[in-house]
């Protein structure tokens, strides 16, 4: 470990005889290469009508990376920039998800090094509710029974349709 912090290490062979012969050694100056790394972030959920996701990818040890795709949408301006963003394509939101793969070049004799990303497009909340006391002269009660997929309710707005609102849940 100590060797490959430094970057190199100097190795020597000298051989010994028993027959009391002088030897040579042989030297060689070894140059570690750092291994190249790919770092395409985090997995993300995203609504389903976003058209472009933002990515934010790293290499380390390389000179450069690309992206590429498991679906079928762009990278906007190019597969090169790491900080590129994907347009999703029609078969893409079909779909419902897409893998993107972050490949650093090869450097040296080092091989080069694939990170991937899921992107899952869906609704984070399917707003639903239900509600008692429809009879004349009884107040209704509306009760939220949205579903939450992912992420969390920030507020509520009730429109009842006769110009009044809320904005408590229930």
């Amino acid at each position: 470990p100590a060797d490959s912090l430094l970057g190199s290490v100097w190795l020597v062979l000298s051989p010994t005889n028993t027959s009391g012969c002088d030897f040579i050694s042989d030297s060689l100056l070894l140059t570690i290469q750092p291994v190249p790394l790919a770092n395409g972030g985090g997995d993300q959920i995203v609504c389903e009508n976003t058209e472009v996701v933002q990515l934010n990818g790293s290499v380390s040890n390389a000179n450069s990376g690309t992206w590429s795709t498991l679906g079928s949408g762009v990278f906007i301006p190019n597969a090169n920039a790491l900080n590129a963003g994907y347009q999703f394509s029609a078969e893409d939101q079909l779909a419902g998800e897409v893998t993107l793969i972050l490949s650093t070049t090869q450097i040296g004799v080092c091989a080069s090094d694939v990170d991937s990303i899921y992107i899952e497009m869906s609704n984070p909340l399917d707003a639903g509710f239900n509600w008692s006391g429809q009879c004349v002269d009884n107040a209704i009660q509306f009760s939220d029974q949205t579903l939450v997929n992912n992420g969390f309710i920030e507020g509520f707005e009730w429109n009842f349709g006769d110009g009044n609102s809320s904005m408590v849940q229930n």
